[in-house]
């Protein structure tokens, strides 16, 4: 995978995130070992015989000079974690549900689980789909609420807010998020694609040159939105956001701390890639840039379909996408995890995918898409919302297909910071949020963990590892102590020294 930075028209996202501060300020929240941000790069340091460091750049040729290697981690990896299948929690069950497609948000809004997926009537080739609205109380039982909004032939009695004969330009690859920015009438905001006319398309090209891709124009593509008050009663905008095909799901969200709409948007060229572009007025914006291009550690018959670009539940830096990824050798999907500092530079975890098609036999054998929203499930879980299907991607669509499930992991579990052996890390400096330290961790039956607290280099006298709790078994909010003291003793800068042995470290809390 190859992440490639966009057009940044606000200044260095690094710097609006703080990245570059020492010590750094913890946000509220889980802080996952999704990468490697808060692991410190240590120091290779070359002492003379008297034990300082020699002048760099001195007249004579020190004696005796020896390498000395400062907070280096060792023996530890990142490692992604699959997920359980869980469902089908919505079936392919209405007469309109002729398909279920791949695009699906999920969202915890006031109590409720809500979720809104696209579903392709009978009788269409997926032009002009409708988007229908599932909700729950506890994630797993959902209920299709008759609402009256739309009609499907002659009845209202049905569970669509949008698409079909509501739009006359088309109507795929939709997604919906919250807006916090914008006004209460526009609370939520429903963006996807359709077409124009050859006149239409041309004389929003000459209003809007900036927002013109190629492919866009070779197609007459077109990005569209609607907005809506509660999410069921939607007002399609009548200016397109800009001209670009997007054929499959665009997700876009309010990026409150560099105060503008961040869009994910498909870019296809020789291969199906993520492009990504950023603007302070949701009504208008720039052509995407590329972002994610299959790199050399992908199959050669790779493409990137949906990116699933979401935060982490209760963070707001913890970026993670888990874009679907076809394999045309074999006629199947896969979805991996990313990583990402500010939803603009985005790596690959390492590691196995995090969903993979169902065992034969099951109802998601032929192939998998990740939705949008991770939510937290009740019994301390984390899920995400998929498609899957009992045939690959490419068979014929004759037949009723497609159903929604949910991708479930332990809570904060997506990535693991393991040590098979013996292994050791110092966090960077940071100015801590709280008083006490909590841990989400695993160990093999012969597995510890132990935590020191460093400061300017040097242990805190007894918050070190020789007084450290030892750390054993499987915990997801363990409260860290050193001889039953828990309460770190001061609020200054200070670095984290985790010892791991056959252990798995997901994420720190400091509270």
């Amino acid at each position: 995978m190859l992440a490639a930075s966009g057009v940044v028209s606000s200044g260095q996202s690094i710097f609006q995130y703080r990245y570059d501060e020492e010590p750094y300020r913890l946000a509220p929240g889980p802080h996952l070992f999704a990468d490697w941000r808060y692991v410190s790069a240590g120091r290779t340091l070359y002492l003379g015989a008297d034990g300082k460091e020699p002048a760099m750049w001195g007249r004579d040729s020190p004696a005796g000079i020896v390498p000395a290697f400062l907070q280096m981690p060792f023996g530890v990896t990142l490692r992604a974690m699959p997920a359980a299948h869980l469902g089908p929690i919505v079936a392919n069950d209405r007469p309109w549900e002729h398909i279920i497609g791949a695009y699906s948000t999920l969202i915890v809004d006031e109590g409720r689980f809500r979720l809104w997926y696209e579903v392709t009537p009978p009788g269409s080739e997926g032009e002009i789909n409708l988007l229908c609205y599932a909700e729950s109380r506890d994630g797993v039982t959902w209920d299709k609420p008759m609402l009256d909004v739309q009609p499907y032939e002659s009845s209202m009695r049905t569970n669509i807010v949008f698409g079909g004969t509501q739009t006359l330009r088309g109507f795929h690859g939709a997604s919906v998020f919250v807006d916090p920015h914008g006004p209460a009438d526009e609370r939520f905001k429903l963006v996807y694609m359709g077409s124009l006319t050859e006149p239409a398309f041309r004389e929003f090209k000459q209003k809007h040159p900036e927002s013109i891709t190629p492919i866009g124009e070779a197609k007459r593509n077109v990005i569209l939105a609607a907005v809506s008050p509660d999410g069921l009663h939607w007002r399609e905008l009548s200016e397109p956001l800009l001209g670009h095909s997007s054929d499959t799901q665009t997700t876009v969200y309010w990026d409150k701390v560099r105060e503008r709409y961040v869009g994910y948007f498909r870019l296809a060229t020789t291969k199906r890639a993520i492009a990504r572009a950023e603007t302070p007025d949701f009504r208008s914006w720039p052509a995407p840039d590329l972002m994610i291009w299959p790199g050399n550690d992908d199959d050669p018959t790779d493409d990137y379909y949906t990116g699933g670009e979401t935060m982490y539940p209760g963070s707001t830096t913890a970026y993670l996408a888990f874009p679907s990824i076809y394999r045309r050798r074999i006629d199947s999907t896969h979805v991996t995890v990313l990583s990402s500092i500010d939803g603009r530079v985005w790596t690959t975890v390492p590691g196995r995918p995090v969903l993979e098609p169902g065992a034969p036999g099951t109802w998601d054998q032929g192939g998998v898409f990740a939705g949008i929203g991770l939510v937290n499930l009740p019994g301390d879980r984390i899920a995400l919302p998929y498609a899957g299907y009992e045939r690959p991607h490419k068979f014929p669509r004759f037949d009723r297909l497609g159903a929604i499930g949910l991708a479930v992991w332990p809570a904060e579990r997506l990535v693991a910071l393991e040590a098979r052996e013996e292994g050791e890390l110092y966090t960077i400096p940071i100015a801590l949020a709280g008083k006490r330290v909590y841990l989400n961790y695993e160990t093999d039956p012969d597995g510890t963990i132990r935590v020191e607290l460093t400061k300017s280099s040097d242990p805190v006298r007894g918050f070190t590892l020789a007084d450290s709790l030892v750390l054993i078994g499987n915990e997801q909010k363990r409260l860290v102590t050193w001889k039953g003291v828990a309460d770190l003793p001061f609020t200054e800068a200070v670095q984290f020294r985790f010892r791991l042995r056959a252990a798995r470290l997901y994420s720190f809390e400091v509270r």
